[in-house]
């Protein structure tokens, strides 16, 4: 028996995630790939996508870290988008989404990579 587990049925299991809690998934760049096997639908929240400062010279994109891109997808499915290109102010998008159990789930930032720019980074939630 592992720490925290119980026993179920005879046989001893990690608790599932608790409901209401949000969990951090981390920080990433460029692309983060994940599945649910929460036994539930959860929801995914996706924060920043700005890639690293670069100066560039391409219409109103001047400055890489003024802009974002962040697009989620769920088996296969895009289901959230938001990309501003426009390098004039500083700023920074979330997307939310919900995930079905046995679903795998991806975000991607490489908006501005046509441009010039680095994938963008961002940090995961779940919310359960």
């Amino acid at each position: 028996m592992a720490l925290g587990q119980k026993c179920q049925s005879g046989l001893w299991r990690s608790p599932r995630p608790a409901d209401g809690v949000y969990t951090s998934l981390g920080a990433f760049k460029g692309v983060y790939s994940g599945s649910n096997t929460t036994g539930k639908q959860i929801k995914i929240y996706a924060l920043g996508g700005n890639p690293p400062p670069k100066k560039i010279n391409f219409g109103n994109s001047d400055n890489c870290v003024n802009t974002f891109s962040l697009v989620a997808s769920v088996g296969g499915y895009t289901v959230a988008n938001s990309v501003d290109g426009n390098s004039q102010w500083n700023k920074s998008g979330s997307i939310s989404f919900d995930v079905p159990d046995g679903s795998a789930f991806s975000v991607i930032s490489n908006g501005m990579m046509a441009y010039g720019c680095d994938y963008g980074t961002f940090t995961v939630f779940r919310y359960q």
